[in-house]
């Protein structure tokens, strides 16, 4: 196995790549959950109905960046 010939540091990392990953995948869940949440490019505090495609694009990129995170470190774990 990949596991037993690696050391701890690599393991660590990836570990913290998939925790990232579990983050953003929770974080696309609140956001959906709460409505709004805040954009990255200084608009401050996206809501649904005032911007539905930055909110939905938002959504995606968080949705998809966490589970390619996750499932990267799970393949790589095994």
């Amino acid at each position: 196995m990949i596991l037993e010939a690696r050391g701890i540091e690599e393991t660590v990392i990836t570990m913290g790549i998939m925790l990232i990953g579990l983050v953003l995948a929770v974080s696309a869940a609140v956001q959906l959950a709460r409505g709004g949440t805040w954009g990255a490019t200084g608009r401050g505090r996206v809501y649904r109905n005032a911007s539905p495609a930055y909110f939905w694009y938002l959504f995606v990129a968080r949705v998809i960046l966490g589970v390619a995170m996750i499932a990267v470190s799970a393949v790589v774990l095994t």
